[in-house]
């Protein structure tokens, strides 16, 4: 127990040593090394948020309206996630005290909030945003005294307050407020002790390294002498009184009082999870646990069931750890002078260094540094990771440390760097690293040489003067600090600006809008574009110069068409549908003249139908188009969706119908195709469509967005009643507008209600050879082909046609989870647009059958990213599509790849179009940025949209960026629309 003496006395002590230098404050150090961009600062003292740039200038505030509770940061789409301090908890009062997570919009604006506080868990410390939106979180769960002796842990090493162990909750945001927990990690369901056999979890400590030892905080320590008894007593009563130790605040105990208590209470934050940091190729979780001092790798792959466990998971090993180090001691394999890491904060996983060639994972992390005994001083660590690809981590034998034996890479500068709580380190996209050495409040940026570049120590903050339930913090003092680049999502371009004379890289956001390159090698030609928040269309040459405008007087319903006629044609929204109300919503087709009269005007709209996203022109003057048809919940039942699975709006499945236009007013369908005829369920032998999921890869599940999300508990539809109830009241959800509900109505609707448009697609493209149609769901993360060649009669069956199979689908890529024939793993596009046919113009080789896609990258294993990709497609001209049994749907890999991921990423919209002489021209859909590229990937034109923003209410179809643009197309001079048009 002696420990415990040193670490009050310790604590004590940085509460006084702790506090900010004398050293000047400010901007101290600019170098040209510098990674240019901004940095955000977050006092543990204030309420607020601040941006400041190189220069150490404030340039923008949050005031969040919390005090911090760990960790505040900037996401790649440009909001602003901050864990911030609930006062009023019952029980947990520790240090990093969170309970809150808010989202805020660049103006301050609250677009979600989170609670999780109270006498069973409690958020603290630490969350990390994952690439599928969902948010990972820690918080202590609560144990009694009893639950705790009788796991094993020693009766005088927990006090009355119990046990505060440590779970990992992944949660899916349910906005404007709460969440659904989708998965969980205890640290209560991995417990190892060796003190009494019946007891659960005994075992030896040496042979359980993927065992947390429940005693292992406190095994070594000798027992107390009388004098030190006493001065613990004294101390938990100074403690007590100043508000450190946890418990609810109370009178003041008599010294007998205070006695009885000291002798049995001890800090039951045995833990103290300070950071998660997930992994997103390899599906690993790091926690840092300062009390054990050890970093700890968990496996996310598990489902909750297997994560509490010992079996399951990518790795076979359910919940346990599978890497650890910094305390051997802790698993029985050393002793404290094996100790590597002192009350350590911050662990950041990195790519695979180019300097051994490894593959393995690499870890950066703050080693605060406070015990050493050497002296107190931090250092800032690189680890190489002993891992292999296939087999996993080395696991050591029994007595034996993890590796590695030493950091690769190691910055330290004592006694000048020292912080002995908070802090933490980011390695920058030019190799350097950026330290935040929190108790200072000093932010500065190292070269791998160790030379500093930039220094800067901020003087904000202050305005929280009582430090509430996480005890006094140091004025001045971060938790983190986090460099951004001037580009990101979010940040305005007037401020992001150019990069100055210090240097850095200027990007597409930081310039004006307009033409930012052009080079020969470019192709020539007009681009045909219209953004999305507003009724123009816009023609402009290859010097970024607008040549022609139309005005068309309603807002896109995404794309559009110049025709050989030169007339434009385009999908437009209906803002007044009584039922759809989704991204994309269209509801009329206009056909203008070169001059701007409207020659034609079909409309698709209501309570049945309605037209979205896409139309396609046909040589033979019709117009393919896509639509969304209403499916009662009763329908959608009664057809095998799960019941669960469809609220009262029921499903929107989408067709495909081939109008003949009748000018100047309205069409005849000729021709259509249901996604409905062509549904599979494995639920219900009584209804329509059964059978086995891998035996119809030619239907499409009618559950397979959803089988494998794990249903939900009593609480968790509780809560989904509260949520929906508030969305249905802020008119958020989809449906007919109506009278508010009362409370009773709105959570037996909340209880059905559920997102209608399971397929959303949002493109249609025809090959105009051999009859194929290619269909993207983003939804489903698939791109389908399916025969044009049927009549509606064939198509609404799986006969007939120039491939004999009706409407079935023909070929589907993406995803083959869908169709049983592998897992999220096996995963390939990730919300993906705009698939379009290569052909023998397009340089495709002859009897080859190609397809180019926007791949747009959002929950991408490795990070959100963007990708263009050419796939060469499994195809016989005489049979048709090729496929092995039970595998996949080929090819196995794209024949081309353009990325850029420093510089490219749309999460939506966007497409890609290939030029007659073989470049790429592709459309950054959210940014409205067109550029294009070579086979060997080099940019040779760039323009940036400048147009947009007079359409201000973004409708039922929700609010896009000033900027964005659905689509672009690059027109020939020749093109047969242009020609006599443009003065040439």
């Amino acid at each position: 127990m002696r420990g415990m003496i040193l670490a009050f006395l310790t604590l004590l002590a940085a509460l006084e040593t702790d506090a900010p230098s004398d050293a000047p404050r400010g901007l101290l150090v600019r170098e040209p090394a510098a990674s240019d961009g901004f940095t955000v600062i977050a006092p543990l003292d204030s309420t607020k948020v601040h941006l400041v740039d190189m220069d150490g200038e404030v340039v923008h505030t949050w005031e969040t309206g919390l005090a911090p509770g760990g960790a505040t940061e900037l996401t790649p789409h440009g909001t602003l996630l901050r864990c911030g301090r609930e006062d009023d908890t019952p029980i947990f009062h520790g240090g990093g005290l969170g309970g809150h997570v808010r989202e805020l919009a660049w103006n301050g604006d609250v677009l979600w909030s989170y609670e999780l506080h109270g006498a069973d868990r409690q958020a603290h410390h630490d969350l990390e945003l994952l690439p599928n939106g969902n948010l990972l979180l820690i918080a202590w769960e609560h144990h009694s005294r009893e639950e705790a002796v009788a796991r094993g842990r020693d009766e005088d090493a927990v006090g009355d307050e119990g046990f505060w162990t440590d779970v990992v909750l992944e949660i899916e945001p349910t906005r404007p407020r709460g969440g659904r927990v989708v998965w969980e990690w205890r640290s209560w369901d991995h417990l190892v002790q060796d003190r009494d056999p019946r007891k659960p979890g005994f075992g030896s400590i040496p042979e359980s390294a993927g065992r947390i030892d429940v005693n292992g905080d406190h095994r070594d320590r000798p027992a107390l002498t009388d004098a030190e008894r006493e001065r613990l007593e004294r101390l938990e009563a100074e403690m007590e009184a100043l508000g450190y130790t946890g418990g609810a605040k109370k009178e003041r105990p008599t010294k007998e009082e205070r006695q009885r208590a000291a002798e049995r209470k001890r800090d039951p934050d045995w833990l103290h999870t300070n950071a998660v940091a997930y992994h997103p190729a390899l599906d690993l979780i790091v926690l840092s646990t300062p009390r054990l001092n050890e970093l700890w790798v968990i496996d996310h792959s598990t489902t909750t069931a297997e994560a509490r466990g010992s079996t399951g998971g990518r790795r076979g090993r359910g919940g346990e750890l599978l890497w650890r180090w910094g305390n051997p001691r802790v698993h029985g394999a050393g002793t404290d002078d094996d100790r590597r890491l002192f009350f350590q904060h911050d662990p950041r996983w990195l790519s695979a260094g180019a300097d051994d060639g490894a593959d393995a994972p690499r870890l950066l992390v703050f080693n605060n540094g406070g015990g050493r005994k050497v002296g107190d001083h931090s250092t800032v660590e690189e680890l190489v990771l002993p891992f292999d690809a296939e087999t996993g981590f080395e696991a050591p034998a029994p007595g034996v440390p993890f590796g590695p034996a030493r950091p690769t890479w190691t910055y330290r500068d004592p006694p000048e760097f020292y912080s002995g709580f908070i802090s933490g380190a980011e390695r920058l996209p030019n190799g350097n690293t950026l330290i935040c050495e929190g108790a200072e409040g000093r932010v500065f940026e190292v070269t791998r040489a160790g030379d500093v570049v930039w220094d800067f120590r901020h003087e904000l903050g202050g305005d929280v003067n009582d430090p509430g339930r996480g005890g006094h913090a140091p004025p001045l003092a971060l938790f983190r600090a986090q460099r951004v680049p001037r580009n990101l999502p979010g940040i305005p371009s007037d401020l992001a600006g150019a990069a100055d004379e210090h240097g850095g890289d200027e990007s597409a956001a930081d310039a004006p809008r307009g033409l930012r390159l052009r080079t020969p090698a470019a192709f020539d030609g007009y681009t045909l574009f219209g953004p999305l928040s507003s009724t123009k269309v816009h023609l402009v040459d290859m010097d970024g110069e607008v040549v022609h405008t139309w005005e068309t007087g309603r807002p896109p319903g995404e794309a559009h068409y110049l025709l050989p006629s030169g007339h434009l044609l385009r999908s437009a929204r209906e803002d007044d549908n009584p039922v759809f109300r989704g991204g994309g919503i269209g509801g009329h087709v206009q056909e203008f003249s070169w001059d701007g009269e409207l020659v034609w005007h079909y409309e698709l709209h209501g309570a049945e139908a309605t037209q979205h996203h896409d139309l396609h022109p046909l040589e033979n003057g019709n117009v393919l188009l896509i639509a969304w048809e209403a499916k009662s919940r009763a329908e959608a039942i009664a057809a095998g969706r799960d019941e669960d699975a469809v609220g009262d709006e029921g499903l929107w499945p989408c067709h495909v119908l081939e109008v003949e236009p009748t000018p100047p007013k309205g069409g005849k369908v000729v021709w259509e195709w249901h996604a409905w005829d062509h549904l599979v369920q494995d639920r219900d032998p009584s209804k329509p469509n059964f059978g086995a999921i891998p035996d119809h890869p030619g239907r499409i599940d009618v559950n397979g967005d959803h089988r494998e999300r794990p249903p939900m508990t009593d609480a968790e539809r509780e809560r989904l009643e509260e949520l929906e109830a508030e969305m249905e009241a802020l008119g958020y959800t989809g449906g007919s507008k109506k009278k508010r509900l009362t409370k009773e109505e709105r959570k037996r609707a909340a209880e059905r209600k559920r997102r209608p448009d399971w397929l959303h697609l949002n493109s249609v493209a025809l090959h105009p050879t051999l009859d194929l149609l290619a269909l993207s769901s983003p939804r489903m993360n698939e791109v389908w082909v399916i025969d044009r060649s049927t009549t509606t009669e064939e198509a609404r069956g799986s006969t007939g046609g120039r491939w004999g199979k009706g409407g079935d689908l023909l070929w589907r890529f993406g995803n083959p989870r869908l169709y049983g024939a592998g897992t999220d793993d096996d995963r390939r596009f990730f919300y993906q647009h705009d698939p379009e046919w290569l052909t023998e113009a397009d340089g495709a080789p002859p009897g080859e059958l190609r397809l180019l896609v926007f791949n747009n990258g959002g929950g991408r294993p490795g990070g959100d990213r963007s990708t263009v990709e050419e796939y060469v497609l499994p195809f016989d001209p005489e049979t048709g599509f090729l496929r092995e049994d039970g595998a996949p749907f080929g090819p196995d890999a794209p024949a081309w790849t353009y990325e850029d991921r420093d510089r490219f990423y749309s999460g939506f919209i966007s497409g890609a179009q290939r030029l007659p002489n073989g470049n790429t021209l592709i459309c950054e859909g959210d940014d409205g940025r067109f550029f294009e590229v070579t086979r060997s990937g080099e940019i040779v034109w760039e323009f940036l949209n400048p147009f947009g923003g007079e359409v201000k209410d973004g409708g039922p179809g929700g609010n896009a960026p000033k900027h964005a643009v659905f689509r672009a197309t690059r027109l020939a001079p020749d093109h047969p629309g242009l020609r006599g048009r443009l003065g040439e």
